[in-house]
């Protein structure tokens, strides 16, 4: 090896895998957890780039880059001392990938913290600074909440990230000013400017009596009336053009990374899912239904009074016809009744649709090998196919097989578990599971196919995403199949409930799992742990809602959800009603509130949380 790369591979390493004590009282537990979430995407680099996965560390380091400069721009002094030893790291993983020819997105420095020491008279907020946002911003921020910024009352203006109080010049809404971004029809006054600079810079502090007011009543201005919003309209299914088998893919390849894999996104016109769609961005709607011609959409692809869209590149006049041809048709949602599915999802799960079991299974096949690949780039795997399953590792023939026969055996009992009618094959295309005998491996399935390190206590994890399905389980060769059995039937059931609706959240799917191998395997040993390990992560809690609303990692919210769905199914009646609905093509989101009275939403903000977490 080349002397001059050891000195380099040895600092990266050391910036990027060592362990880091995150000390302070101040920060609170979530901006806890998004520091730690930033050192773990830090230690996944530093794997990838040991095996010289180079582009892959890349992407790692840009998206700790993103999520890092999006929390310090706000921060505090405590949690800028919390996030320091990460950007320490953080800077050093970017010049010496820099060295090693990559192109890299610019750094920006660590921001002071706010020293309260602004020149000049206070800025009243009230009488000088609401005006200025209700003037510039009011259509799409006050009245509305475009790109998901509402600055709508002191309090939303300061839950956003745009104001980092302090500091003027590391704010988003100064940054988006001065750049020209906003607002789209018109410019800030230099004068106005420096008065928003110095209230930030002065601590972007409230002068008024009630911080939840609507901003537009202190100055006495109603905002302007937004255009009337479009509104979701199912397909009927005689349409030529399907949003999800020919939009979605197009808007998401073409589109995708400046409206909908961004923090940013631009013009806020947000393609994140239906719903968003069909808001529009700052240019108005998207579309009008039935008319083409005058559809923002179709202007900006063709280059019509603007740029063309997307910059990459004008598309294929046979792709914007056949937008076009969707408009025309008006522009219907053909992705089922949750039109806040993310765009991805509905993609697949249309392509998915569209395909036959076989091809399915075949485009499977493949999947599972390139992934095996990924994972296990220097040793091969073995495959044995059984009529539901194929399973692969890197063992012996026969404990393939034995494997496979295990899962083909608890196939029906799941099925049965949930009364579903669902004919066919357990899974259209089939499941894949992996087997590995080292933990390393394992791990590497999280880190090389989910972007993340797998708990250590975990010996199984899966994934449904509609194009793939596969289990995986950590047991070792000397080990008998039957005692990882609960564990194999607890990930082939969450994946059975997740293929029946494609908005089926992780916990509930997770939960639903656990509860039907403790069903199907009530005896064994792992059942009774799973019961003590549930109710003492429920114990940790800080709100009865937080394993449904993403604030707990997911192995912990997985148990959590096992309760719900054991207290649910107390109520023999709702739980049948649910898993009929989920059976019969609705969505997670309609099968729950038609089921339970309420949607998610309104279930866990209210009392049925803790009474239905609870296990008797």
């Amino acid at each position: 090896m080349n002397l001059k790369i050891l000195p380099m591979i040895f600092t990266l390493t050391y910036c990027l895998l060592s362990l880091h004590m995150l000390s302070a009282d101040e920060p609170t537990a979530k901006e806890k957890r998004q520091v730690k979430t930033i050192a773990s995407i830090l230690d996944r680099a530093g794997r990838l780039y040991q095996s010289k996965k180079f582009e892959a560390c890349k992407d790692k380091i840009d998206q700790a880059q993103a999520q890092m400069e999006q929390m310090s721009a706000s921060a505090d002094a405590e949690l800028l001392e919390l996030i320091k030893p990460e950007y320490t790291r953080l800077s050093n993983a970017h010049k010496l990938l820099t060295e090693q020819g990559l192109e890299m997105t610019a750094l920006k420095p660590m921001p002071s913290p706010m020293t309260g020491d602004a020149k000049g008279e206070a800025v009243s907020f009230v009488e000088s600074v609401a005006p200025i946002l209700v003037s510039n911003c009011g259509r799409c921020h006050v009245r509305g909440n475009r790109g998901d910024f509402s600055a709508a009352s002191y309090n939303s203006l300061m839950q956003s990230t745009h104001v980092a109080a302090g500091l003027a010049n590391e704010s988003r809404l100064i940054e988006v000013i001065v750049d020209g971004d906003m607002p789209p029809n018109g410019n800030v006054s230099k004068e106005d400017l420096d008065t928003l600079k110095n209230w930030i810079a002065q601590g972007a502090k409230y002068d008024g009596e009630m911080p939840n007011q609507n901003i537009s009543m202190l100055d006495g201005i109603e905002p302007e009336m937004e255009q009337e919003r479009l509104q979701v309209t199912k397909s009927t299914g005689k349409e030529t053009v399907s949003f999800g088998l020919h939009i979605a893919p197009v808007l998401i390849e073409n589109c995708g990374q400046c409206h909908i894999d961004t923090n940013n996104v631009r013009g806020n016109f947000n393609m994140a899912n239906f719903q968003q769609f069909l808001r529009g961005g700052d240019s108005g709607n998207p579309f009008v239904p039935g008319k083409s011609r005058e559809s923002n959409l179709i202007k900006r692809l063709r280059g019509i009074d603007s740029e063309v869209m997307p910059p990459s590149g004008k598309l294929d006049d046979k792709v914007i016809a056949q937008i076009a041809k969707w408009i025309d048709e008006g522009g219907k949602f053909d992705g089922g009744d949750n039109p806040q599915l993310e765009l991805l999802v509905v993609a697949a799960t249309a392509r998915a649709g569209a395909q036959t079991h076989e091809e399915l299974k075949a485009e499977r096949d493949e999947l599972a090998r390139k992934n095996w690949k990924l994972i296990m780039s220097d040793v091969s795997g073995d495959e044995n196919t059984t009529e539901n399953f194929r399973i692969v590792g890197a063992t012996l023939p026969d404990r393939l097989d034995q494997f496979g026969k295990m899962a083909e055996k608890m196939a029906p009992k799941i099925r049965d578990a949930f009364k579903t009618k669902s004919a066919g094959p357990f899974i259209k295309g089939d499941t894949t599971i992996f087997l590995f005998e080292r933990r390393y491996d394992f791990n590497e399935l999280g880190v090389m196919l989910n972007g993340r390190d797998l708990p250590m206590g975990l010996k199984g994890y899966w994934d449904f995403n509609t194009i793939d399905a596969y289990a995986s389980l950590l047991t070792a060769r000397n080990q008998e199949p039957e005692t990882t059995q609960a564990i194999l039937a607890q990930q082939l059931a969450a994946i059975y409930v997740t293929s029946l609706a494609p908005d089926v959240p992780r916990w509930f799917a997770d939960g639903a799992g656990y509860w039907a191998a403790a069903k199907i395997y009530s005896r064994d040993d792992l059942v009774s742990k799973w019961d003590e390990q549930a109710k003492s992560v429920y114990a940790t809690m800080e709100k009865p809602s937080d394993f449904a609303t993403g604030r707990m990692p997911e192995h912990e919210a997985a148990l959590v959800g096992y309760l719900f769905v054991t207290g649910l199914r107390s109520d023999s009646g709702r739980f049948a009603k649910l898993f009929k609905f989920l059976d019969s093509n609705y969505s997670f989101e309609r099968a729950f509130t038609e089921a339970l009275g309420k949607s998610p939403a309104e279930y866990f903000n209210g009392a049925g949380a803790r009474q239905s977490n609870r296990r008797n």
